[in-house]
């Protein structure tokens, strides 16, 4: 019986450190955008979205060629972006300062609808808005999956050279998915606690 156990053990182990490589590599492919309202008001939800709304129509209409492209057009207007979120709560009568933060941030698993991104390190654009004690909005900058229907998904990821296996990872449905994603995510949290990483 142990040895069964042992085997089981193993295997789950070599499943969920593969599916852990996999979700890695997908976080390297792609670029998030968190914008966080100050509060929970509807006022302020508002305030996010119309925030949110500026930003995505001034910034991030187009798309840049590659994830490096998109990388360092990010960090050349991370001012811009600060100053027309300001506007956009000025317009609004909201005086709360913005934040604007560039970089690596480990996130949640997070379904999108007709797509889904496992809980990791991912490089995100996230835009506070004063205490940032509100909901949350979420979206993929890079590939701009903000911006695409939902039928445009797969070709928007293969163009911008999202490996095959993250492209399965992010579409995936079903209960496979949600019993993956959540060992990734059970995963994730013990590398993060043994590892700090």
């Amino acid at each position: 019986m142990k040895r069964v156990l042992t085997l089981v053990l193993c295997v789950c182990a070599v499943f969920c450190m593969t599916t852990l490589a996999r979700a890695e590599a997908l976080s390297g492919e792609v670029i998030r955008l968190h914008v966080v309202a100050d509060s929970g008001s509807a006022e302020d939800l508002a305030a996010k979205n119309a925030v949110r709304d500026a930003i995505l129509e001034a910034y991030f209409g187009g798309g840049q060629e590659d994830l490096s492209a998109a990388r360092e057009y990010i960090m050349q207007n991370l001012d811009g972006i600060r100053a027309l979120a300001e506007k956009t709560l000025r317009e609004l009568d909201k005086s709360v300062p913005v934040s604007v933060h560039f970089g690596l941030r480990r996130l949640p698993e997070k379904d999108y609808g007709s797509f889904s991104l496992p809980a990791g390190r991912y490089e995100t654009l996230t835009v506070t808005l004063g205490e940032g004690e509100g909901s949350n909005w979420w979206c993929v900058l890079y590939p701009p999956l903000c911006v695409v229907p939902a039928a445009a998904l797969r070709e928007t990821a293969e163009e911008a050279g999202i490996s095959e296996q993250g492209i399965a990872m992010m579409t995936g449905r079903g209960e496979e998915i949600r019993l993956r994603f959540k060992l990734l995510e059970i995963f994730s949290e013990m590398d993060k606690a043994l590892f700090g990483r």
